[in-house]
Formats: structure tokens, sequence, C-alpha cells
């Protein structure tokens, strides 16, 4: 009798589907996106009370926790997904500090690099981390993952926050940025349907023409290419105090391709360039096990927060928790539902 009515119901529940989609399709456009926003900011606060689902800067955003997410150009809401945006923004700050935060610990006033921003997901807790003294470089390859990362760094008044989009190389030119169903596994491949065409520059050439005489955390992630990074990071290194580099051996060991083999790599050169290693290889997590973390060595000792020479001293140690983190409260958005 079950399998009677399942065989029944199922073919009714795949068209009230298609038919939900067929009219998200029609509205997602000028003059009807009024109409999503609505009625998905509704059904988002069952779930998570406050919430809210804009369309801005050709964005669909949502708004939870006082803090704006980017998500897409396209309509991208499901029921199931709302459940998950209180611990969205609750993570925030938790989520860096667990990833990034081990070695470094951000002062106002410093300056962190981000290679491989993605859509923001660290950007948030590393400006507020830094203050409004300090500055991030946040640098995004992909066309559409860039767009989503520059429009929350603007609807959440990231003033200190230089979003640049380019590939960091070894040599400037052009290289092909894969698209991918997962935005965070994007990275740059030879010539393919597909793919986007992007301006690569290397980091030396960017910290110079952005004036970065001091890197205090440099922050890389970009899916299996820091190797060909790092041959252009000759002068970011030598003024770089501490360094996390996310490798992907654990994407090799899963077939996904040799390419994403570089630990071994990046810990000789890292290493080279007077970096002792923290490691992370007890973590259960592959992507955290895969991290190379480091701080400068100086005459065998590691480089501390007063060490003579370093710009301002006097603002080291402070909790970076109360770096401004206060959430602007003209708002922007948040919310949705819908498959």
């Amino acid at each position: 009798m079950e399998n009677h009515l399942d065989a029944e119901t199922r073919p009714a529940l795949r068209q009230r589907s298609l038919l939900r989609r067929l009219a998200i399709r029609a509205l997602d456009r000028r003059g009807g996106r009024w109409i999503l926003e609505y009625l998905t900011t509704r059904m988002a606060q069952q779930a998570s009370p406050g919430a809210q689902v804009r369309f801005l800067r050709d964005m669909w955003t949502h708004r939870v926790g006082g803090f704006a997410f980017v998500d897409s150009p396209q309509f991208p809401y499901y029921a199931e997904a709302f459940r998950a945006w209180p611990r969205q923004a609750a993570r925030v700050y938790s989520d860096s500090e667990d990833f990034w935060f081990t070695v470094y610990k951000p002062s106002a006033g410093d300056t962190i690099v981000d290679i491989g921003a993605g859509r923001g997901e660290d950007a948030i807790a590393f400006s507020r981390a830094v203050g409004p003294g300090g500055r991030v470089l946040g640098i995004e390859a992909h066309p559409e993952t860039y767009r989503c990362f520059e429009a929350l760094c603007a609807l959440n008044h990231l003033d200190n926050m230089t979003p640049i989009h380019c590939a960091v190389t070894d040599t400037p030119g052009w290289v092909a940025i894969a698209t991918t169903g997962n935005y965070w596994s994007n990275s740059i491949v030879t010539d393919a349907e597909g793919s986007a065409r992007v301006q690569s520059v290397p980091l030396d050439e960017l910290i110079e023409r952005h004036a970065v005489k001091r890197i205090d955390f440099l922050k890389m992630n970009i899916e299996g290419a820091e190797t060909i990074a790092l041959g252009g990071m000759t002068r970011a290194f030598s003024i770089t105090r501490t360094l996390c580099i996310s490798c992907h051996d654990f994407r090799a060991n899963r077939q996904e391709g040799e390419h994403f083999r570089t630990k071994a790599l990046i810990q000789e050169a890292v290493r080279r360039e007077g970096f002792r290693i923290v490691p992370r290889d007890s973590d259960p997590r592959p992507y955290i096990a895969d991290q190379v973390s480091a701080v400068r060595e100086t005459n065998g000792q590691w480089e501390s927060s007063t060490d003579a020479g370093y710009p301002y001293p006097e603002r080291r140690g402070t909790p970076w928790r109360q770096n401004g983190i206060a959430a602007d409260p003209s708002g922007i958005i948040q919310c949705l539902s819908s498959r």
C-alpha cells in the first residue's frame, strides 16, 4: 500500500517542484524579484527569526545576526537552508579563529593579505580583527565569486578591505579559471570549455601597487595553485610575519589530480624563506591537517609581537573581538527558501 501511494504521489511532487522552479525563474527578474524577496523572507523567518532576503548589487543576499551574506546572481534558496542561517552568523568569527588564527593572533593596525578570498567567508572577521587602523587586501580570481565578495564587503561596510580581482601567479598575464559546482573548488586550469579568462598578477607586483610595507598575516587558499603563486612572492615573503597556506593533498588522495599534492613543496619553500612551521597534522579534518602554518624565525627564535623594529608594538595583544565588531545596523539582507 505504501509503495502504491509512493508511486502515485511521486509524480505529483515532481510536477509541483517543476512548477515551483518555473515560477521562480519567471519572477527572478526586474519587476518580479520583490515578490520573491517578500515570500522567501517570510519563509526564512520561520526558521531564522529576523532574517531578510533582498536582491542587491545584482546579487541575491540575506541578512541574519546583523551580517549581510551574498549568495548568488540567480535565486538560490530552498527551505532546508534557512535552518543553517543562525549558525552562519554565529560562525562569522569562530570559523576564522579555528581555520586561520592559530599561529597568528590579530591586533588592531595589522595588515592581512587574503589570497583566495572566495565569497568573503573570512572578510568580516579579518576586517574587524585589524580594526579601522588596519587593512586587508582580499584577492579572488573567479569572476562570479569575486562579485559576491565585493558585494559582501560593500553591504557590511568593510571600509578597511580592498577587494582585488585577479589570479596570483608567478608571472603577469592571463589564466583560465575553472567553474565547478562548488565555488570553493574553482581553480586555475588549462583553457577549457566553461572556464573564465582572468588576469594574473604576481603578489610582489600587487603589494607594490597597493603600497604594502608589511604583512602581519598571509592567508592563501587557491586550490592547488599555491606553488605557482610562490614563484612571484620574493618581496612578499620578506615582509611577512605569519602565514597559513591551505594545501589540498587530500584531494590528490581522492584521485582528483596530482596537481593538488603540494604540501611538501610548500613546506620546503616556507622553511627556506626563514619560517618555522607549526603543524596541525593531527587534526581529523583533512583540509586543516593539510594547512602549512608558519611564523618567521629570527636568530633561532620565533619573532614575537614586540620585537624591536616591528611597527606598532604597543598595539599587539589587543583582543581582536573588540576591534569594531559591531555590525552596521543599517542593514541589507538575509533569508530564503524554495527549491
